[in-house]
């Protein structure tokens, strides 16, 4: 199989995931509900942008490795090989991590970390907005390293 057909296979079933993410959360959420239509809108709300952002940016990567517009992930097997080597990954790298930014927007200066504290159980978070931020700030952290590692900065002293 070639690195093509391997990074759009790749891509489309991390979009089935995020999908089937999606029906598991709106299953959860209609159980922890119970009718109550006001906090249903506000777990369907969650969902959806989650949706909407990663299924944007998955369809997008797809698109471009089934055209070849990205080295992609299995693009080679050279690990001296700068990742981000054409325009196209540039630009997804921009959209990629603006996703990001807008999503920490959200957590931390529009109320974002009370409202999954609030709804804790459904999402099986902590309960503690402190606490929801603190995770928010390590999983940037990690995506920052995976990026930083992408362009072979990572480790070097």
């Amino acid at each position: 199989m070639n690195a093509r057909v391997a990074d759009t296979v790749f891509f489309l079933l991390c979009l089935g995931a995020v999908l089937g993410n999606a029906a598991f959360f709106r299953a959860r959420a209609a159980a922890y509900a119970e009718g109550d239509s006001r906090l249903l809108a506000e777990a369907d709300g969650i969902i959806r942008a989650f949706v909407g952002w990663c299924s944007a940016l998955l369809l997008v990567i797809a698109a471009g490795a089934a055209l070849g517009l990205t080295t992609g992930p299995f693009g080679t097997d050279d690990p001296s090989h700068f990742p981000l080597a054409t325009l196209f990954d540039k630009l997804y790298a921009v959209a990629y991590f603006g996703v990001l930014a807008r999503a920490s927007w959200w957590v931390y200066a529009q109320g974002g970390a009370g409202v999954l504290a609030r709804h804790h159980a459904m999402f099986r978070l902590p309960s503690s907005r402190f606490f929801i931020m603190l995770l928010w700030a390590a999983a940037m952290g990690v995506l920052v390293y995976g990026l930083f590692a992408r362009l072979g900065y990572a480790g070097k002293r």
